[in-house]
């Protein structure tokens, strides 16, 4: 059910200002800016942003020095102009933060909502950079007002409430077979806040299952809200209630516009996995850093979980796979009032840069991406163990982090997912499991992943199966006892969706800071095997929190080798292992009866056999089983199991 957060912001921002429009226009007549020079330095500002463009992961720059950076006018391109009603985007180069020149906008008297036209760019050249889940970008631009833009109250045409003036809009990349506008399923939307003239954010031109469009990234304060913080990292609080008159001058609270100076913006943008459920960036996070020119940059906006009204970004239709990927710089106008007679109003750009990594500000001054005390860091082994979404009890996950696995802060994630094939449902034959892993980073919550299938083997015997990529996956954990999983399979099923994830056992090492415990029982958990059957093994969880032994045992039925996907089998076996102990026996169960990715109908889990296990070292166990029920009734048999990978920490037997 979609959640009208913030509707009434709605009214403030308009119908999103969409520059939709590819058509050519007659070229009007470009309007001079009227403004006396200002190249103070001009040599020290240029090798500033020569630097600034050359740190990090810069991914693209424009100058805006020459003609050559505005592009093609109402022609389809990479970067490029869309007419205004009245002008067009012109290089000016009388007024610049550096370089030769700037992107001028002029918005006259007597002009509608696209008085001036726009101007956009994609990330990169060849379309090749764009981002969606699990990934984070930087926008920063430098934009200057002239004291009409300030001061001037633009209404509504049809009365009532004065217009928006947006900056940036950073929405959908182009595709090669499709072209995305400006006000498109996901976009955050840089703009002015009402008639006051400080800048406020929101997202999507269609909202989603969390919220509506055009929904602000404002926090509340109290519940139910008695205000709303519309910047909510300023000191003192930039308040809706103190934001209410009809001037155009903000509250004290608020990061306001100066005139004629060159002010930086910088947007981070951190998305987490696609929901297929509510359309969502799951846990995404947005920060916005202003500066006046030669000042220190100050958080304004720092919209992250655990805000007080939060809502995840918009991803749109899960179909579309749409990314970030394109940025348009516009004064855009929503509802103006065309008969208003006004002085010249203009609006200048320098300097913008989008990279995978913060960009300085002018002078080399940096910024401090907040980081949430919830934050998890998933190259940690407390993240190992049983994970589960509870609508869909009898079928789940069991993880292993190799934590620095492949050098500081360079980890791997290697998971077991069991389930059953689609519907409908049916027995044994119908149990399905797939394997998945990739690497992991430190200070990132999120992973992307390969999703595997192994067919072919039988029960405890050769021959060795080899794993096939089916589709691929990623997961992210909002906490140490709580995450998502998203999939997609390109085995021809068209399956893709997202997993909500539970903790099963109470976690033991995980943690939200950087202090990494070990534990010497929790540290036999992991990934177990006999190389002489690869292709199938074990997943343990020891568990001293609730003295227990779980594990995963995915394997194949005595004759599976020639049954193919029918072939698989997986049980589950249970245990009491109180800490210190290194030998336990075991129940061995096997659920049928599900489908996959589903809670109904509800799978039935039966008792099918025992088991015993005896760590003989923290790289070696032996498991002995006797099936007494189910589809592997009568096997039985003694595996001599190694770990799979390095020994965790702080193991000892």
């Amino acid at each position: 059910m979609r959640l009208l957060i913030f509707a009434a912001f709605v009214a403030w921002y308009g119908t999103g200002g969409a520059v939709t429009g590819q058509v050519p226009v007659p070229n009007k007549a470009e309007v001079g800016g009227g403004i006396i020079n200002v190249k103070d330095d001009l040599s020290a500002a240029t090798a500033d942003f020569a630097a600034r463009r050359s740190t990090g992961r810069v991914i693209r720059w424009f100058d805006f020095d020459t003609n050559a950076q505005l592009g093609p006018l109402n022609t389809p391109a990479n970067f490029g102009r869309l007419a205004g009603d009245k002008t067009n985007p012109v290089i000016d180069t009388t007024v610049m933060s550096s370089g030769g020149g700037s992107l001028r906008f002029d918005v006259p008297s007597q002009s509608g909502a696209n008085a001036a036209g726009s101007w956009y760019a994609n990330f990169s050249p060849d379309l090749s950079v764009q981002f969606g889940e699990n990934s984070e970008f930087f926008v920063q631009w430098r934009q200057r007002f002239n004291q009409a833009m300030i001061d001037t109250y633009f209404p509504l045409a049809e009365g009532g409430a004065a217009t928006s003036i947006k900056q940036s809009i950073i929405t959908t990349g182009d595709q090669r077979a499709k072209l995305y506008a400006s006000c498109e399923a996901i976009g955050n939307v840089v703009t002015s806040y009402g008639h006051k003239r400080f800048t406020q954010i929101y997202n999507s031109c269609s909202g989603s299952g969390t919220h509506a469009p055009y929904a602000g990234l404002v926090e509340a304060v109290g519940s139910p809200p008695s205000d709303f913080k519309i910047q909510n990292a300023t000191v003192p609080d930039c308040l809706y209630t103190q934001n209410k008159g009809t001037g155009t001058v903000p509250a004290p609270g608020c990061f306001r516009w100066i005139a004629n100076e060159w002010m930086t913006f910088e947007l981070r943008t951190k998305l987490g996995p696609r929901n297929s459920k509510t359309n969502d960036f799951d846990a995404s996070e947005v920060q916005l850093w202003v500066a006046r020119e030669g000042g220190n940059p100050v958080l304004v906006i720092d919209w992250r979980p655990g805000i007080l009204g939060y809502f995840p970004l918009a991803a749109g239709p899960f179909a579309e796979n749409q990314r970030f990927g394109k940025i348009w710089l516009l004064p855009y106008m929503t509802g103006k009032d065309p008969a208003q007679i006004h002085p010249l109003a203009q609006t200048w750009y320098d300097e913008l840069i989008i990279s995978r990594d913060p960009v300085p500000f002018p002078g080399g001054k940096t910024i401090t991406v907040p980081r949430a005390s919830s934050t998890v860091d998933i190259n940690q082994n407390g993240l190992t163990g049983l994970w589960h979404d509870p609508s869909s009890n009898g079928q789940g996950f069991a993880l292993e982090v190799y934590q620095d696995w492949q050098g500081s802060g360079h980890g791997y994630l290697q998971g077991g997912w069991f389930t059953f094939d689609v519907a409908p449902a049916g027995g044994a034959e119908k149990q399905r499991w797939y394997t998945f892993g990739g690497p992991v980073t430190g200070r990132s919550s999120s992973a992307s992943m390969a999703l595997y299938s192994n067919t072919g083997g039988n029960l405890d015997s050769g021959p060795i199966t080899r794993a096939e990529i089916v589709g691929s996956a990623s997961i992210s954990f909002f906490s140490c006892s709580s995450g998502q999983l998203t999939y997609v399979f390109n085995d021809g099923s068209g399956r893709t969706g997202s997993i909500p994830l539970s903790r099963v056992t109470p976690n033991v090492t995980c943690s939200t800071t950087t202090a990494r415990t070990t534990d010497r029982d929790f540290a036999l958990s992991g990934n177990w095997y006999d190389s002489s059957t690869s292709g199938q093994g074990f997943i343990m969880e020891v568990n001293p929190n609730a003295s227990v032994l779980w594990f995963a045992w995915y394997t194949y039925a005595e004759r599976g080798e020639l049954l193919g996907a029918n072939g698989q089998r997986w049980f589950t076996g249970q245990g009491t292992l109180p800490s210190g102990a290194r030998a336990a026996s075991a129940t061995l169960y096997e659920t049928i009866g599900g489908v996959f990715d589903g809670g109904f109908p509800a799978p039935s889990t039966s008792a099918v056999g025992s088991a015993t296990l005896t760590f003989l070292g923290c790289a070696n166990v032996s498991l002995s089983y006797a099936f007494t029920a189910g589809s592997n009734i009568g096997k039985s048999g003694t595996i001599a199991l190694e770990r799979v990978g390095t020994t965790p920490a702080g193991c000892s037997v």
